[in-house]
């Protein structure tokens, strides 16, 4: 089980009205929200940045778009198998 830590954040309301408007949509809190969106995209970015050195190459380079561009195809696909059944699918 992972340890929660508390944290404070200075967001624009505009964005603040909207998470508070969704998770209430969703039923969630906007914790659980927050959490739900910027987990999985922390821990992609994370993934991605540490197989890139801190004073990249070129070569260097090409490789994290390379790396980059197949995340996005593999997420774009798990949003599809997700649409499959989905009550915003077909």
């Amino acid at each position: 089980m992972s340890v929660l830590k508390r944290t404070s954040l200075t967001l624009d309301s505009c964005l603040i009205d909207d998470l508070d408007y969704v998770a209430s949509r969703m039923g969630v809190s906007r914790s659980a929200l927050l959490s739900n969106i910027a987990g999985a995209a922390a821990k992609d970015l994370r993934t991605l940045l540490e197989g890139v050195p801190m004073a990249p190459t070129e070569v260097d380079t090409k490789r994290f778009k390379g790396a980059s561009i197949e995340l996005v195809r593999e997420r774009l696909e798990t949003l599809e198998d997700m649409q499959d059944g989905d009550i915003f699918g077909k």
